[in-house]
């Protein structure tokens, strides 16, 4: 009878497997699973600037300080819900002034979680 152990990944699931095979005719085979389930954790979003308040043009650089291992980025610098970037640390030009809310969606394979900064930028 010959063993052979493999690894089964299904999205966030990883789990290894003992496959055992050539059973002749009218033998039993059995398979054994063992091993842990590993889930991914949704991010959690988290952002600051390095300004906040001047006069137009505003450059503005956004490091991102979420947690998590985030895949991806949606940063939205006009609060109209249109993606403006998606890096992880844009660097923004505000050049109408006024008040600004700044909003970042963090995701991975475990979940996306919001950040939204109301008046943030002035």
């Amino acid at each position: 009878m010959k063993m052979e152990t493999i690894f089964l990944a299904v999205l966030a699931i990883c789990v290894p497997l003992l496959l055992v095979t050539g059973a002749a005719a009218g033998e039993s085979a059995s398979i054994t699973i063992s091993g842990s389930v590993v889930a991914i954790e949704a991010p959690v979003a988290e952002f600051a600037a390095n300004r906040t308040t001047g006069y137009p043009p505003l450059i503005v650089r956004l490091p991102n300080h979420s947690t998590g291992s985030p895949a991806e980025w949606q940063w939205d610098f006009e609060n109209d819900g249109i993606i403006d970037d998606n890096v992880p640390d844009p660097l923004h030009i505000f050049v109408l002034p006024g008040i600004n809310n700044v909003s970042l969606i963090v995701r991975n394979s475990g979940g996306s979680d919001p950040e939204i900064k109301m008046g943030y930028i002035t």
